[in-house]
Protein backbone atom coordinates (compact mmCIF):
# COMPACT_ATOMS: atom_id res chain seq x y z
CA UNK A 1 0.00 0.00 0.00
CA UNK A 2 2.96 2.60 -0.72
CA UNK A 3 1.66 4.19 -3.70
CA UNK A 4 -1.24 5.94 -3.13
CA UNK A 5 -4.64 6.35 -4.68
CA UNK A 6 -6.77 8.31 -3.20
CA UNK A 7 -10.24 6.79 -5.34
CA UNK A 8 -9.21 3.66 -3.49
CA UNK A 9 -8.71 5.16 -0.31
CA UNK A 10 -11.84 6.22 -0.75
CA UNK A 11 -13.27 3.44 -1.01
CA UNK A 12 -11.57 1.72 1.61
CA UNK A 13 -12.74 4.22 4.34
CA UNK A 14 -15.90 3.67 2.85
CA UNK A 15 -15.98 0.07 3.34
CA UNK A 16 -14.36 0.12 6.52
CA UNK A 17 -16.65 3.00 8.51
CA UNK A 18 -19.71 0.48 6.84
CA UNK A 19 -18.10 -2.89 8.39
CA UNK A 20 -18.17 -1.12 11.91
CA UNK A 21 -21.77 0.38 11.63
CA UNK A 22 -22.72 -3.33 9.84
CA UNK A 23 -22.16 -5.12 13.58
CA UNK A 24 -20.61 -8.19 11.77
CA UNK A 25 -17.62 -9.73 12.09
CA UNK A 26 -14.89 -8.70 9.70
CA UNK A 27 -15.48 -12.25 7.97
CA UNK A 28 -19.20 -12.39 8.11
CA UNK A 29 -19.14 -8.62 6.22
CA UNK A 30 -16.42 -9.65 3.83
CA UNK A 31 -17.90 -13.06 2.84
CA UNK A 32 -21.35 -10.98 2.05
CA UNK A 33 -19.23 -8.86 -0.11
CA UNK A 34 -16.98 -11.17 -1.48
CA UNK A 35 -13.86 -9.36 0.31
CA UNK A 36 -10.74 -10.94 1.43
CA UNK A 37 -10.80 -10.04 5.08
CA UNK A 38 -7.01 -9.97 5.15
CA UNK A 39 -7.17 -7.25 2.92
CA UNK A 40 -10.07 -5.39 5.13
CA UNK A 41 -7.70 -5.87 8.26
CA UNK A 42 -4.43 -4.15 6.15
CA UNK A 43 -6.80 -1.52 5.04
CA UNK A 44 -7.76 -0.83 8.66
CA UNK A 45 -4.46 -0.94 9.99
CA UNK A 46 -3.00 1.19 6.79
CA UNK A 47 -5.66 3.96 7.32
CA UNK A 48 -5.33 4.47 10.93
CA UNK A 49 -1.62 4.65 10.83
CA UNK A 50 -2.58 7.46 7.95
CA UNK A 51 -5.14 9.58 10.11
CA UNK A 52 -1.70 9.20 13.03
CA UNK A 53 -3.64 6.54 14.62
CA UNK A 54 -1.76 3.60 16.62
CA UNK A 55 -1.05 0.83 13.59
CA UNK A 56 -2.01 -1.85 16.38
CA UNK A 57 -4.40 -1.91 18.77
CA UNK A 58 -2.45 -1.36 21.54
CA UNK A 59 -0.65 -4.52 21.93
CA UNK A 60 2.74 -3.91 20.65
CA UNK A 61 2.66 0.03 22.17
CA UNK A 62 0.24 0.36 25.13
CA UNK A 63 1.82 3.79 25.97
CA UNK A 64 -0.29 5.34 23.51
CA UNK A 65 -3.59 3.27 24.90
CA UNK A 66 -6.18 5.63 26.70
CA UNK A 67 -7.83 3.44 29.36
CA UNK A 68 -11.37 4.83 31.08
CA UNK A 69 -11.28 6.28 34.45
CA UNK A 70 -13.90 6.07 36.80
CA UNK A 71 -14.04 7.53 40.38
CA UNK A 72 -15.91 5.33 42.45
CA UNK A 73 -16.02 7.24 45.46
CA UNK A 74 -13.84 9.57 47.73
CA UNK A 75 -11.55 7.31 48.48
CA UNK A 76 -11.20 4.67 45.25
CA UNK A 77 -10.09 5.14 41.69
CA UNK A 78 -11.45 2.44 39.12
CA UNK A 79 -9.31 2.08 36.10
CA UNK A 80 -10.72 -0.08 32.79
CA UNK A 81 -7.82 -1.49 31.59
CA UNK A 82 -9.28 -3.37 28.93
CA UNK A 83 -11.38 -6.89 28.70
CA UNK A 84 -12.44 -7.63 32.71
CA UNK A 85 -9.32 -5.96 33.99
CA UNK A 86 -10.11 -3.53 36.37
CA UNK A 87 -7.32 -2.02 39.00
CA UNK A 88 -8.81 -0.33 41.86
CA UNK A 89 -5.80 2.48 43.79
CA UNK A 90 -6.60 4.96 46.50
CA UNK A 91 -7.36 8.33 44.96
CA UNK A 92 -4.62 9.66 47.13
CA UNK A 93 -1.75 7.93 45.52
CA UNK A 94 0.45 10.03 43.98
CA UNK A 95 1.15 10.41 40.32
CA UNK A 96 4.63 8.33 40.34
CA UNK A 97 3.33 5.79 42.19
CA UNK A 98 0.10 5.71 39.97
CA UNK A 99 3.06 5.46 36.91
CA UNK A 100 4.57 2.14 38.86
CA UNK A 101 1.29 0.53 39.62
CA UNK A 102 0.37 0.91 35.73
CA UNK A 103 3.61 0.44 34.38
CA UNK A 104 3.69 -3.18 36.40
CA UNK A 105 0.48 -3.89 35.08
CA UNK A 106 0.99 -3.46 31.38
CA UNK A 107 4.13 -5.83 32.14
CA UNK A 108 1.92 -8.64 33.53
CA UNK A 109 -1.00 -8.06 30.65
Amino acid sequence: MSKRDPEREQRWRELITQWKQSGQTARAFCHDRELNVHTLYGWHRELRRRDGGSESSGRKNPGHRFVQVQVTGPSWLELSLGGDLVLRVPSCVSADRLTEILAAARKAC
